[in-house]
């Protein structure tokens, strides 16, 4: 095999909030990796999910997943909230206990009676963390207890007088909040921040319902004199004094269609939007006379007059990005007609001859949005004649930039050739190649001596050397036990990719692998040439 891209990428691993790091690398471009544990990286109250590739999109990748490298890449850890189980122990035999998980880093506001039923002659007074605390030790509902990474549990305290429970409630535009359970012996609740509608802050809570005076800050406290007059007001009602820090966007489309279906749009995050990342795919335009627009360009106009031109480099790629100001802003689109299919850059990223002598070509492209090249417009030739194409397919990498394969015959072989992308008879871009043959393809297998793990389990190492053979492929193996003809089922025809030189063969199933049993296993591999079949046979020994 030969590659006639000799690119080098730098492939790079970002914590993205966490500590810790994993070493970059350095691979050829074509090159397929396989993504790393998250070992060494660690955030305080998350857990690692999965890897996000750093281009737009929501795109994740598991830890043992397989990528294509054709650029510098960069992987970003993801987190969720590592969750904490809460008990609540009923400190009883008659009642049953209930559970909740919550966020490791949060407060735990604790709540009131959870329980469906109450020992008999008993009412609740509040919580304590041990099965035999008195009634001193009580930790009232409305009590914010900080959640680190380990479960908690809360024992119920009973008493004999009759103790009523009353609510903080949360009411306004949008508010999303639950209520807070307090009692006469809650000393103080510390009020969630503000959680509703967005691109709102608030700026603090108000008991009337016009929420004009700040009584409380948002994240602040209720001291004990005000829930001791609530107790014989029924409870309190907060309402939230909000501020509109929304920014509104207008979109004059010039004919196109369908920006997320709206004229208008409102940044709901409360802080300045910074860089609007624009998609092309959010809008086209459409006049049904057969003619092909392409958006060549954008210009937003501030409230106050600001203007900010935003011109992608190549032109009419998926994304643009237009940094705005912390105001409301007008954004036109201004759009060409397309005559011609364009192609920006063209590259062949490998060339090699596979199984069955048929040469595979692998290539990228990025063209301008709105005219996506289909199958007539690739054209290979070889000293000038056109050659056949058998088989093409292409995926897209980003909105406008896409990889593709495609396979000649067998006969075609080694030599000199172009990849053109043509239009209209015209060729847009070409790229030339090399497909090298360097002889057979093969690959040996080698068996080292079979040992048992800590389990009891039979593992045999098997070793390859590959000649001729760059990048992975697919293997087949078949597992035969002593001189049977007949597989062992349970691991048979197991496809699998390899792409380093060794692998592990562990048996699981102490019955039917004993000791001084013969082991043979044979490989196929797709990336010999001709396609062969190897073997190799070890004997359990009598001692591990």
């Amino acid at each position: 095999m030969s590659s006639s891209d000799t690119r080098t990428f730098t492939v790079s691993f970002d914590a993205n909030g966490g500590t810790g790091t994993i070493a970059p690398m350095k691979v050829k471009a074509g090159t397929v990796i396989t993504l790393p544990e998250a070992s060494g990286l660690s955030r305080q109250y998350f857990t690692f999910s999965d890897w996000k590739i750093s281009i737009f999109g929501d795109a994740s990748y598991r830890p043992g997943d397989k990528y294509v490298i054709n650029a510098d890449t960069i992987f970003f850890a993801a987190w969720s909230h590592t969750r904490v189980l809460i008990t609540y122990d009923s400190n009883d035999d008659t009642v049953s206990d209930t559970e909740q998980w919550v966020n490791a880093g949060s407060d735990l506001i604790l709540p009131g009676n959870r329980f469906d039923s109450s020992p008999a002659g008993k009412h609740f007074y509040g919580w304590t963390t041990s099965a035999t605390a008195t009634e001193a030790n009580i930790l009232a509902p409305g009590f914010a207890v900080p959640v680190e990474e380990t479960a908690l549990t809360f024992y119920a305290y009973w008493g004999t007088e009759s103790v009523t429970e009353y609510t903080v409630t949360f009411e306004g535009k949008g508010t999303q909040m639950e209520p807070i359970t307090f009692n006469k012996y809650t000393e103080e609740i510390r009020l969630p921040l503000y959680t509703g509608e967005p691109g709102m802050v608030c700026k603090g809570w108000d008991t009337d319902a016009a929420a004009k005076t700040v009584v409380y800050k948002d994240g602040g406290t209720i001291p004990k004199e005000a829930l001791t007059t609530a107790l014989t007001t029924g409870g309190i009602v907060l309402y939230p004094i909000l501020e509109d820090v929304r920014i509104k966007l207008t979109w004059e489309k010039n004919g196109g269609t369908s920006v997320d279906g709206d004229d208008e749009y409102f940044f709901p995050d409360q802080a300045a939007p910074g860089e609007f990342h624009f998609y092309a795919s959010m809008i086209q335009k459409e006049t049904g006379d057969g003619k092909i627009w392409c958006l060549t360009q954008i210009t937003a106009e501030t409230s106050s007059g600001k203007t900010v031109t935003c011109t992608p480099a190549p032109p009419s790629l998926s994304i643009w990005v237009i940094n705005l100001p912390q105001e409301d802003t007008t954004i036109t689109l201004h759009w060409e007609e397309l005559t011609q299919l364009t192609v920006f850059t063209l590259t062949v990223v490998n060339s090699y001859e596979y199984y069955s002598n048929e040469t595979i070509i692998s290539f990228e492209f990025l063209y301008s949005a709105n005219s996506d090249p289909k199958t007539e417009n690739l054209k290979i030739t070889k000293d000038g004649k056109t050659i056949e194409i058998l088989s093409y397919h292409h995926e897209y990498l980003s909105a406008e930039e896409k990889i593709g394969d495609c396979k000649l015959s067998a006969a075609e072989g080694a030599g000199n050739y172009l990849l053109q992308i043509v239009d209209k008879g015209k060729v847009v871009k070409e790229a030339a190649f090399t497909v090298e043959n360097k002889g057979e393809r093969t690959f040996t297998p080698t068996a080292g001596t079979p040992t048992q793990n800590t389990s009891g389990q039979w593992v045999i190492p098997v070793s390859f050397v590959f000649s001729n053979i760059d990048g992975p492929g697919w293997l087949d193996y078949n597992v035969f036990l002593n001189d049977a003809q007949e597989e062992l089922t349970e691991y048979t025809d197991y496809d699998t990719t390899i792409s380093g030189t060794d692998m592990d063969f562990t048996f699981t199933d102490s019955v039917t692998i004993q000791q001084g049993n013969k082991i043979r296993i044979t490989f196929t591999y797709d990336r010999s040439s001709p396609i062969q079949t190897k073997s190799v046979e070890v004997t359990i020994p009598s001692s591990p």
